[in-house]
């Protein structure tokens, strides 16, 4: 069931003083640029997906990868930053970063499929982008401008990446039609990249049951951008966090995290590519999902409290129609005043009920035919993204493990306070429990109705039941928990 826990454990700073901090971040660091779409420009997905077609190995990459990422999760959904913080100085003490940060919606909402009952939270598959243009750092291109050829065939920095290493899966997508190229050349144009970046990096964002999976499908080690990187290949990382925008002294830069991930990569020197069959070593990294507290689950309980209220609305009406069916019977059977007027008032009550779901019914079109127009997008998510030249590696991991030593305690405090959360208790929880408690109730006296033989009883007591049994869903939904008789939903 999907709960909202308070995030009550403070973010964590730099060890370094800031003094420290910004003069070092100024020698060792670079600011690229990141970008995420819904395709990568330049990386085929065909090497990837016959890779996924794998279950075994995709399954064991998962578990192995989900031992780590339940501890850096565990961090971030308590609120804090030790790990990532410890990285991040590790990486400016050790090496040579290229950072980049921007923003995406993480989650398009969508309207049940067939053999579905209620609207969903999917993130879509994407791509991260991290590039750093050649003219990064006062470097400049011929003429102090960057070529912009008419199809990417013509650029012989692409022709080169693609023809380093086709069985590292360096197969890239403009060389596969024309189409392609003209796509990926628009792409590239949009994006600011240029034709033969200092750095180039791809990674797929995959969402899973469990979360998602950081992909990186291509690293494209252009050039050097710092004076003294290494000349020769030195081990590399993509470090990966993604936040919420929060403000405040004690988030990160970009918010506050909720997953973060450091992916080794294969050694690279300047003018060096991997592909996605080189990287399919680095196995899936598996993160937890993104937080929907906020717009994103009030988006998802209104629309399926709208579900949820036409379900209910559909078994009142089953039952209104029984009873004026009833009332019509006896009223021709017997002929009396007080039953003709019964009659009356069950067929005013079966009307005023066929109205209401006509209106919640046409509600409900409008709202579906709405969202296939445009698809509602929600969850604004910041992301950044760094690619490291390690310069000591030995150096490197010492660095991080002893920026951990240096904040035990408040990471103690956060594991503790992210596996045993206090929620709060809410009105909604009190409507919830009401509910429950009075299918219950309706249960028992349908179950002694039926030991007795009483069939009318039972009848009458069974569309009472449906109708707690909705109203319950109803509370659920609007919980943010799963419906606990979903059969009664319609199925779209």
């Amino acid at each position: 069931m999907l709960r909202r826990f308070a995030l009550l454990a403070p973010a964590v700073g730099l060890i370094l003083s800031p003094t420290a901090a910004l003069a070092e971040r100024a020698e060792s660091v670079t600011t690229a640029r990141a970008a995420v779409r819904a395709q990568c420009p330049l990386s085929s997905a065909t090497a990837t997906e016959m890779e996924r077609s794998d279950k075994s190995r995709e399954t064991l990459g998962l578990a192995l990868a989900m031992v780590g990422a339940n501890i850096a999760g565990s961090l971030a959904s308590s609120g804090m930053t030790a790990l990532g913080n410890a990285i991040e100085k590790a990486s400016v003490e050790k090496g040579f970063v290229a950072e980049g940060a921007t923003t995406f919606r993480f989650y398009d909402l969508s309207h049940p499929a067939e053999g579905e009952r209620l609207a969903r939270l999917e993130q879509p598959r994407s791509c991260l982008i991290l590039f750093l243009p050649a003219d990064a750092d006062g470097a400049k291109q011929s003429k102090g401008k960057a070529p912009s050829p008419k199809s990417l065939k013509e650029v012989g920095a692409l022709q080169r990446l693609n023809a380093k290493a086709p069985d590292a899966g360096l197969e890239l997508r403009p060389f596969l039609d024309d189409a392609a190229a003209d796509a990926t050349t628009n792409t590239l144009k949009d994006l600011g990249a240029g034709v033969d970046p200092r750095l180039y990096v791809e990674a797929e964002l995959i969402p899973t049951d469990e979360g998602m999976m950081v992909r990186p499908v291509l690293a494209w080690y252009g050039a050097a951008w710092k004076k003294g990187a290494p000349s020769k290949a030195a081990p590399t990382e993509l470090h990966v966090t993604f936040a919420t925008p929060a403000a405040g002294s004690d988030a990160l830069d970009i918010g506050a995290p909720f997953a973060s991930v450091q992916i080794p990569l294969p050694s690279l020197a300047p003018d060096n590519a991997v592909g996605s069959w080189d990287l399919a070593g680095r196995k899936f990294i598996a993160l937890p999902q993104r937080p929907i507290a906020g717009a994103p689950e009030k988006a998802l309980a209104d629309t399926n409290a709208l579900y949820a209220s036409v379900a209910t609305l559909e078994a009142e009406k089953k039952t209104a129609t029984r009873v004026a069916e009833e009332a019509q019977r006896k009223a021709l059977a017997t002929k009396k005043p007080d039953d003709k007027e019964a009659q009356r008032l069950a067929e005013l009550a079966l009307s005023d009920k066929v109205k209401e779901l006509d209106e919640a019914s046409n509600r409900l079109k409008a709202l579906k035919e709405a969202d296939a127009q445009t698809v509602r997008t929600f969850g604004v998510t910041n992301v950044k993204a760094r690619f490291v030249v390690i310069r000591d590696a030995n150096g490197f991991g010492l660095a991080v493990a002893a920026a951990l030593k240096g904040q035990s305690e408040n990471v103690g405090k956060a594991v503790q306070e992210a596996v045993a959360p206090q929620p709060k208790w809410s009105t909604a929880d009190t409507t919830m429990v009401s509910a429950m408690t009075a299918v219950a109730a309706k249960q028992r006296e349908l179950s002694a109705a039926q030991e007795k033989g009483d069939a009318t009883a039972a009848a009458a007591l069974a569309d009472e039941l449906t109708i707690l049994k909705a109203k319950a869903n109803e509370a659920a939904v609007a919980l943010g928990d799963r419906p606990p008789y979903p059969n009664l939903l319609p199925v779209t």
